[in-house]
């Protein structure tokens, strides 16, 4: 299960990639040509490569071979049956055996849970993962964790710019074997930098990946934080989500005031908005690369939509390779994780933005094209498919979301 390494027909530089707005701001660039290429956060508030002096044909040769901004493909095309979903070896609701990780993290512990059992259990010595900023409490650092306990530490959602694999380099020097947990799209590139790194090959022995909505603006955070009535200022700590399932959005103050919203309001109706061009195209919010896949176990209510009155969080675990399945069976045989089968990932209340986005890809693409401008390669013949299996209706609306951002894109905007 591996993205193929082809290259794009007009994409060729990373300036081509940055003007295209392609950029997912992984970071994976920045690992195969560290001397000039910088990850910063840019005026918009995304994470963006800074070139700090002009690349080498065979440097941008690299650095767009492992962008999955601009290609995710499985080399061999799935078959139909794993097109909506991704491979799956095996479909579970879980969640953490130790109560205060359940309640803490975002959806029951399931990723942390995973991840903590590989270095206890000594599948590897370090996970690479992403934590709170102790300098920023709105920022996002990558993490080294050599113990449960740090995981467990860093748990929960961050929805904000974050890019783990600026800390692939570090990990590697100093650790033998590592896991990696990213969004769908640094596991995309984790695959990619091992065909041309032998040592991300040879020591990346797990990739843990969760179901992602997109990456949003740091912005959308100051929006959030403004709407509870706070300065971005006064904030010394902010939680997106967690400390219950699915958790409020919650600021505390140096002065020890707090204020929280509830997860529909503070990503459905503020950080939504703020969504990064890329992601609004993107074809993998499900980590069909990694070799394991956790994501909100949504509870429906008597209408089949998704509930969320808080209560003890679960985790859908989608083991996707057999090494994800050994993970799960042996964080089950140390107790660390209860799991039972889950036979209704396929109903659209458990996950419907996922399956909404890939049944309107399609739509997505064709307006893209319709305006001449750049857009990331994908099988076509996939995105046919699940779109046959869309409303119609629905399909047609979707065409123009994209269609407007791509022809502001197009004017220079």
């Amino acid at each position: 299960m591996i993205t193929s390494m082809k290259r794009h027909p007009s994409i060729r530089t990373i300036e081509q990639v940055l003007k295209a707005d392609l950029c997912l701001g992984c970071g994976a660039c920045q690992h195969v040509v560290p001397n000039k290429l910088r990850v910063e956060m840019s005026q918009e508030g995304y994470l963006r490569p800074v070139v700090l002096a002009p690349l080498t044909d065979a440097e941008n040769d690299i650095a767009t071979a492992v962008c999955p901004g601009i290609h995710v493909e499985h080399d061999p095309p799935l078959p139909t049956g794993e097109l909506m979903w991704g491979p799956v070896k095996s479909c579970n609701a879980g969640w953490s055996t130790d109560p205060a990780l359940r309640h803490k993290a975002s959806s029951g512990g399931g990723i942390s849970a995973l991840a903590g059992h590989l270095l206890r259990s000594g599948m590897v010595d370090a996970v690479l993962h992403i934590g709170v900023s102790e300098a920023d409490p709105l920022g996002n650092v990558y993490r080294i964790s050599t113990t449960p306990e740090q995981v467990a530490a860093n748990a929960g959602s961050r929805y904000a710019p974050a890019a783990p694999l600026l800390g692939l380099q570090t990990a590697l020097d100093q650790h033998a074997t590592i896991a990696v947990i990213g969004k769908p799209c640094d596991i995309v590139a984790v695959r990619k930098l091992a065909d041309v790194d032998p040592r991300v090959k040879e020591k990346v022995r797990y990739c843990l990946s969760f179901m992602c909505p997109g990456v949003q603006s740091i912005k959308g955070t100051h929006a959030v934080i403004k709407a509870l009535n706070t300065k971005v200022e006064d904030v010394a700590e902010f939680r997106y989500r967690g400390n219950g399932w699915s958790g409020l959005a919650t600021a505390d103050t140096h002065d020890r005031q707090s204020s929280s919203m509830t997860y529909d309001d503070s990503w459905g109706k503020i950080l939504n908005n703020y969504l990064q061009f890329r992601c609004k195209v993107c074809f993998d919010g499900t980590g069909e690369f990694a070799n394991s896949t956790c994501a909100d176990a949504w509870h429906s209510d008597k209408n089949g939509y998704r509930a969320l009155s808080e209560t003890a969080g679960r985790s859908i675990i989608l083991a996707r390779t057999n090494a994800g399945q050994r993970l799960l069976r042996s964080a089950d045989n140390w107790s660390e994780i209860h799991h039972e089968p889950l036979d209704e990932v396929h109903p659209p209340a458990l996950q419907t933005h996922q399956r909404d986005r890939k049944n309107y890809a399609l739509a997505h693409m064709l307006a893209l094209n319709s305006k001449q401008i750049a857009k990331p390669l994908y099988n076509f013949g996939s995105m046919g498919s699940l779109a046959i299996l869309a409303n119609p209706y629905k399909l047609g609306r979707n065409f123009m979301p994209p269609f407007k951002t791509s022809a502001k894109r197009s004017n220079g905007a």
